[in-house]
């Protein structure tokens, strides 16, 4: 049976592997959210929205590429 050291890291890099796709999903929504607000209420041109969402799309990615270092980085521990 694994110590409870190993289980921890386990449970821990589940949880990380579970945070990807809500951070994948978050920062394209919150771009479109911004970007629909600020063309309602400010009457900007139409490119202000899709801009934001590759903003997002590209913050997101770089999120991910941070927790995948964390991972790889917990995985060498031992």
């Amino acid at each position: 049976m694994a110590d409870k050291a190993e289980i921890y890291k386990r449970i821990k890099v589940a949880g990380a592997l579970m945070f990807v796709p809500m951070v994948l999903g978050a920062g394209p929504l919150g771009g479109y959210i911004l970007g629909k607000y600020l063309q309602d209420t400010f009457s900007l041109p139409g490119f202000v929205l899709p801009v934001l969402v590759v903003l997002g799309t590209i913050g997101s990615m770089g999120e991910v590429a941070r927790v995948i270092r964390l991972l790889i980085k917990t995985e060498d521990k031992k």
